[in-house]
């Protein structure tokens, strides 16, 4: 068996980035009271988008944001 893939791309950062900007903004929002780039209304949906996707995975169905009540059965 001979492997058919190659890389094409391959790109890995030397540290990884992902929230230390987000944290420093947070941060610096409590520092001086500013107003955050979102808020926690913003995260709740977000993670109601998160949890409908993933109940449409389960279920093989469409789930309209709508209709998802927070329910993970």
């Amino acid at each position: 068996n001979e492997n058919k893939w190659s890389t094409i791309f391959y790109d890995q950062p030397e540290k990884n980035f992902t929230y230390e900007e987000e944290l420093q903004h947070f941060f610096k929002s409590i520092k001086k009271t500013k107003n955050l780039l979102s808020t926690g209304e913003d995260g709740m949906l977000t993670l109601n988008v998160i949890d409908a996707i993933r109940m449409s995975h389960k279920n093989s169905r469409l789930v309209y944001i709508q209709e998802f009540d927070g329910d993970n059965s």
